[in-house]
């Protein structure tokens, strides 16, 4: 979701779309993935636990987040404006 980034800027190009509107659709999925790793990598940090049982723990974070009402909605709950239903 940078705006510099090689693939950002190509894939606004290829989608005819506005560069900066493109990279706010991206937000919210970098962000789910951010706040769920930083999850884990606490959880690692504090238990000082195996790689297996981070995985673990990051895949049940991730889940919370996507699944679990953070933000007051769901990530799918969130669209473009005039993009369709």
């Amino acid at each position: 979701c940078s705006p510099i980034s090689d693939t950002t800027i190509l894939s606004s190009m290829g989608a005819a779309c506005d560069h900066i509107d493109h990279v706010k659709t991206q937000l919210p999925y970098a962000l789910t993935v951010a706040l769920a790793s930083a999850i884990a990598y606490g959880v690692a940090g504090v238990l000082n636990s195996p790689w297996l049982l981070v995985l673990a723990l990051g895949l049940v974070a991730l889940f919370v987040v996507v699944f679990g009402k953070l933000w007051g909605g769901r990530v799918s709950d969130f669209r473009p404006e005039g993009s369709l239903p």
